[in-house]
């Protein structure tokens, strides 16, 4: 098992994009401590197995639209392969006619955390819970499927997310669920319903659509948002519960439709 480290402390000097450099130079697997925010002092002891970390870490992908970027993780491999992120992180490569019709209208790019990229189409898509499947074509040789686990995150839950904050290399953050609860999200004024994962987790930008995964690496939600207080982050994120979208991800890549 590995430990959480507390080097990162030693580049807070740095500016955040060059922590994350130098971290990654480092050989950190984590970046940060997470701590409570009712007990700031005390950090929350996380173990990450490494074995973990190593088989999600082929799963996962930077996500590159025309003006923007994020995160996202592979849900299928077949005849293409099939990846999942937020609809914001590649709202600025579509054009939208209505709320129910929309193309995509610039480029989208996927990238593995071991450098393999290709172009990407976004095939699905809902608004109302800010979810894309993007379909790439052919398959990128070196990505793995998640695993996605339907059950519901328990309040104190041990979890990480991979991401790529501030658009940097992907990284693991690890962190706790604070609870479960029904919310709503959305884009564009449209919202639905949907189960929502409080995290007691700082996300960054670039972090959006990557996955919340339990320490067994099964996914449990989408990194969607941050929570914030004045525009300044409150050291927790919000995340959409996968049993909110899973059945019908899972149906459209059976069907193929």
């Amino acid at each position: 098992m590995l430990p959480i480290k507390s080097e990162l402390q030693r580049y807070a000097s740095l500016p955040r994009r060059r922590v994350l450099r130098a971290a990654t130079a480092a050989g950190l697997l984590q970046v940060g401590v997470v701590r409570s925010q009712d007990s700031p002092s005390q950090a929350v002891p996380i173990r990450l197995d490494q074995d973990v970390l190593a088989s999600t870490k082929r799963s996962v992908l930077q996500v590159f639209a025309s003006n923007s970027s994020g995160s996202g993780f592979v849900v299928a491999t077949r005849q293409a392969t099939y990846c999942l992120t937020n609809l914001h992180v590649v709202q600025s490569s579509m054009t939208f006619s209505s709320n129910t019709n929309a193309s995509q209208s610039g480029p989208v790019r996927v990238r593995t955390a071991f450098g393999a990229s290709q172009d990407a189409l976004v095939w699905k898509w809902h608004l109302g819970l800010d979810i894309a499947l993007l379909r790439i074509s052919p398959g990128l040789s070196d990505a793995v499927a998640a695993v996605v686990d339907t059950s519901t995150a328990a309040g104190g839950q041990a979890v990480f997310i991979w991401g790529a904050p501030y658009g940097e290399a992907l990284v693991p953050i690890d962190g706790i669920v604070h609870s479960s609860y029904q919310g709503s999200v959305g884009l564009n004024g449209v919202q639905k319903d949907a189960q929502l994962i409080r995290l007691r987790l700082a996300a960054q930008p670039g972090n959006s659509g990557g996955p919340v995964m339990n320490l067994a690496g099964r996914v449990l939600g989408v990194v969607t948002q941050r929570s914030e207080q004045q525009g300044v982050s409150d050291g927790y994120s919000i995340a959409v519960a996968t049993r909110t979208f899973w059945p019908d991800i899972h149906g459209f890549i059976e069907s193929g439709q």
